[in-house]
């Protein structure tokens, strides 16, 4: 809540009037009306007085109070996600910094707030993620002091991705060093524990949940060691690098859209147009069937996505944009037949 819904509630609460508020404080009636609604705010010195009426603390009046729980800021996220379509990245953007003003030390809804403005603005907007970059970029470096140590490392993660991309290579390594390396899996131990408690869907919930990072995880490497095949000229093993990255999809029971965006990557290194537009057209149909997590022995216990989701036109549109719009996608342009088949999927 702002310093107006504060003032309001706690009045209301005390059971006090507009008017006898004014004349502890020494102000008009109108005075007070104002502030609750927001016309006006109370000068400066008369927030400790406000505060010791309301039987509030200054943290609390101001709303510096970690108030938000952890479902209240997952909901809030959401809602920001849902409504970009109909109002726009820019003014979704406007409300969740509107929202960080307003708790400006709970750190759980400005890493949730960054990382979901930073994934929309990808999806949404991806021509002016440039320009929102060092926006991100602040947060994550006020959240790298964060007492959530999960938090905290998980911010120099993505700062180290972001001066990777600008060649900083320096301060990447140095912010490297500054996160230990961790020798104990506590969601490992914790689902154990689960198990062993007796608490099934608990422990199945972190099983598999694991099970999705650690595919993905191994699908990051293995396509860093294609990508460094391919640096080196060793074709054979990066199509046999691939091949395996592919194999896992189907082991982890993963989305299809991972084996065509995997033998994207090669095709798109090479440069070769045919294997390009095979791959493309791919995505784009895995992107078209809205893929859900199967429901298998492997998947029990993880909850399914709500339907209705803008989510897949809209990476539909940012893929088809994204290669009208990188400099890197030019030997695509300058292709007649791919450009033909681009066509079809606006």
């Amino acid at each position: 809540m702002r310093i107006h819904e504060i003032i309001k509630q706690k009045r209301l609460e005390l059971k006090m009037t507009q008017e006898q508020v004014a004349e502890r404080l020494g102000v008009s009636a109108p005075a007070v009306n104002k502030w609750e609604r927001a016309i006006s705010y109370p000068d400066i010195t008369l927030l400790p007085p406000i505060a010791r009426l309301l039987g509030v603390d200054l943290n609390t009046l101001l709303s510096f109070q970690e108030e938000l729980t952890k479902e209240e800021v997952d909901q809030f996220v959401g809602e920001l996600y849902a409504i970009i379509p109909e109002q726009g990245f820019d003014t979704v953007y406007e409300m969740g910094m509107k929202k960080l003003s307003e708790y400006p030390t709970c750190d759980y809804l400005w890493y949730m707030t960054a990382l979901t403005l930073q994934g929309a603005v990808m999806m949404f907007v991806p021509s002016e993620y440039e320009s929102y970059s060092e926006k991100f970029e602040k947060i994550y470096e006020k959240l790298m002091d964060s007492k959530n140590p999960e938090i905290a490392e998980t911010s120099k993660q993505m700062l180290i991705s972001k001066y990777m991309s600008r060649k900083d290579y320096e301060a990447a390594e140095a912010l490297l060093a500054s996160i230990p390396q961790k020798h104990v899996n506590v969601n490992q131990l914790r689902a154990n524990l689960y198990k062993e408690q007796g608490k099934l869907e608990e422990a199945g919930k972190l099983y598999e949940g694991k099970l999705m990072t650690a595919a993905q995880d191994m699908e990051m490497a293995m396509l860093g060691l294609m990508e460094i095949a391919i640096e080196e000229g060793r074709i054979d093993d990066a199509e046999y690098i691939l091949k395996k990255a592919q194999d896992l999809v189907d082991v982890a029971e993963q989305w299809g859209y991972g084996k065509y965006s995997n033998e994207w990557q090669l095709a798109y290194l090479q440069k070769d147009v045919p294997r390009c537009m095979e791959t493309f057209e791919g995505m784009m149909r895995e992107v078209e069937q809205q893929w859900e997590l199967p429901d298998t022995p492997l998947y029990r216990y993880t909850k399914r996505r709500e339907e209705g989701s803008p989510f897949w036109e809209q990476m539909k549109k940012s893929l088809v944009q994204w290669i009208r719009e990188d400099a890197e996608a030019e030997f695509l342009r300058e292709s007649p037949e791919f450009m033909e088949m681009l066509e079809r999927y606006e």
